[in-house]
């Protein structure tokens, strides 16, 4: 996570005046009573309400230093958010004009963001 944090808030810093930034915090992966994996997620436990998953999204943001530029949003506890777009376990999603027009999948453990940092140079040009 911190690698990839380090590269998404090198984006955000350079691109956030052309692009919005969006974080949507869903059902936990591996959460303790349901997949746990050791060194993983030791102590969050699977929301049952709201509350809980936010308190879990500010533990991820306390945790980790994330570009102030990137909004942190809720999955509801319906899920809807991650049913619409398999976000599950975690995916990245470029939308433009209300189109998804590029949708990252998790390769092994880890996400690129290669793809992502080439169509904001292809769109915006380099910063």
């Amino acid at each position: 996570m911190r690698f990839f944090r380090e590269w998404l808030n090198k984006l955000v810093s350079a691109y956030h005046t052309h692009a919005t930034f969006v974080f949507v915090y869903i059902e936990e992966a591996h959460a303790t009573n349901e997949w746990p994996m050791p060194g993983i997620n030791d102590s969050v436990c699977q929301h049952t309400t709201l509350q809980e998953r936010l308190a879990a999204a500010r533990k991820l943001t306390n945790a980790f230093e994330f570009d102030p530029h990137i909004h942190f949003v809720l999955d509801d506890m319906n899920n809807s958010y991650n049913i619409t777009y398999a976000s599950w376990p975690f995916r990245y999603y470029i939308i433009d004009g209300g189109n998804v027009v590029r949708k990252e999948m998790p390769v092994g453990d880890t996400v690129s963001l290669k793809e992502l940092e080439a169509w904001l140079v292809d769109t915006f040009g380099k910063v």
